[in-house]
């Protein structure tokens, strides 16, 4: 056969060594979509059957559910994926690795849960100043303990490398959980009652097929010092889980303490369409660590870090760009008029959320020297910087104070990491000018769209412009980073 310059073209583009990270990351991308597909294919129906503050009671039960899930699992995930793949090294079983840890959650889950549910009323009081919601402080404790099993279950699918079947999976949970929120809350009509009722019901029915498919699998077996030793891994973790806990959703709570749920709802909103720069970001962050390893057979992995960076910011930032100028119009899309004040918040959470790769791409060059620690002390200093913010900035400015307060957390993590590979496993080459410009650029916008959205004046011709704007200082980037492919 003989070649033609399209064929040059497209071998030349898969041969490149990034080819496959991008392959990688869209792979792992997918199961993010998936994920993620259920809230936004919800958000036109919920929207217009729930209030602002019923969204704000959702997303404070969410939270709490998170923060209950990380305490009761211990990060023995983490723990399991350790040891799953060295039995006999360990001198163990593989049923002792997976069951051991599974009976510990459950005993310690029960441990913690049933006690909120005896005092749901209080915990109802303490989280919104009424016991109104003590009835869905029990369901979510409840769906605490199936989603902590469904969790290891999905774990398990991971380690066994089931890609499809975690994918096929997650469709169905897709499809499950919509027709549940349709019957609860548009058929039944319960309101904030139907959307937790209806999380409830898919995840009883969907830790079935995935218990089945996993766990199942292997026969119950119990080994205490297999047990010490994955907590001893584990454990350390759960401190950086908290940390990023903090980081992500302790605004909720702040919101709720100087602000009507109203506003905590309207946040959750504009939040949920921010995060569409997760399903990209959710992809490279999954992708990025075996890729990383993979290539470092030889202690060559920090060569390839700066290219890496350069085309994830490129890619990222034009995601940016493109959400914060369609926010106000997919809101106007996909809700009602009282949730449209939710785009004033999108451009600052798409940014936060692009900050996590770069913050991964430094922290495993930390990481490769075992310097672990410095990752934990990262990550702690990130949540005191949230809290902190929160404090100064949610009183004043509310929702859009939460979402600065997320960019400048994350900001100090990549700062942070930064400072700290450069002095242990140093990035050669790192074109420090090049991301400082598009960093800054990419805030900028983002600034500038929260600006006019603030004031109401977002059109369409604005957006027009911005675009040019935006094309005519980022398209020679682009040809420079991805010239050379287009001359081969």
């Amino acid at each position: 056969m003989i070649p033609t310059p399209l064929s040059n073209a497209i071998r030349t583009i898969t041969c490149h060594p990034i080819y496959q990270l991008i392959i990688q990351t869209m792979t792992y991308g997918f199961g993010s979509i998936v994920q993620k597909a259920m809230g936004l294919i919800l958000l036109p129906i919920y929207t217009r059957y729930l209030t602002p503050e019923s969204y704000g009671v959702t997303a404070i039960l969410g939270v709490t559910a998170l923060i209950l899930g990380t305490i009761s699992v211990c990060a023995l995930t983490n723990g399991i994926g350790r040891y799953f793949f060295y039995p006999d090294q360990e001198k163990t079983t593989i049923e002792n690795v997976i069951w051991s840890p599974v009976f510990f959650v459950m005993g310690l889950s029960l441990i913690i849960l049933v006690p909120v549910c005896f005092a749901a009323g209080p915990i109802s009081v303490l989280l919104f100043n009424t016991d109104q919601y003590a009835y869905l402080v029990i369901l979510t404790a409840i769906g605490v303990f199936i989603t902590n099993l469904s969790g290891i279950g999905s774990s398990l699918l991971i380690f066994q490398q089931r890609a499809m079947t975690l994918n096929i999976l997650n469709i169905l949970n897709v499809i499950v959980g919509v027709v549940a929120g349709l019957f609860f809350v548009v058929f039944l009509q319960h309101g904030v009652n139907g959307v937790v009722e209806a999380g409830l019901l898919t995840s009883f029915v969907m830790v079935i097929p995935i218990l089945s498919l996993s766990l199942f699998q292997y026969h119950p077996a119990f080994s205490r010092e297999i047990l010490h030793k994955e907590l001893v891994f584990s454990l350390p973790l759960v401190a950086a889980l908290v940390a990023f806990l903090i980081i992500d959703s302790s605004s909720r709570y702040f919101l709720a303490t100087y602000w009507p749920l109203s506003e905590v709802g309207l946040f959750n909103v504009g939040n949920n369409i921010g995060m569409v720069m997760a399903i990209i970001v959710g992809g490279f962050t999954s992708a990025w660590p075996p890729y990383y390893h993979q290539h470092n057979q030889n202690g060559e992995g920090q060569s390839f870090c700066n290219n890496v960076l350069r085309v994830y910011l490129i890619v990222c930032s034009a995601g940016v760009v493109v959400l914060s100028l369609a926010a106000p119009f997919l809101l106007i899309i996909l809700t009602t008029p009282q949730f449209y004040p939710a785009a004033i918040v999108v451009p600052f959470i798409a940014v936060a959320a692009l900050l996590k790769g770069p913050y991964l791409i430094f922290l495993v060059g930390v990481q490769m020297k075992n310097k672990t620690d410095w990752q934990l002390g990262l990550e702690c200093l990130g949540a005191v910087v949230s809290i902190l913010f929160n404090l100064a900035l949610i009183p004043v400015l509310g929702g859009i104070g939460a979402a600065i307060t997320l960019v400048i957390s994350y900001s100090v993590l990549c700062i942070g990491a930064y400072w700290a590979v450069m002095r242990i496993n140093p990035i050669p080459n790192l074109s420090k000018k090049f991301i400082i410009t598009i960093s800054g650029l990419t805030i900028l916008i983002a600034g500038f769209m929260t600006g006019l959205t603030a004031l109401h004046v977002a059109t369409l011709w604005i957006d027009i412009l911005i675009i040019v704007l935006f094309c005519a200082t980022f398209l020679p980037m682009y040809h420079k980073e991805f010239g050379h492919l287009l001359k081969k």
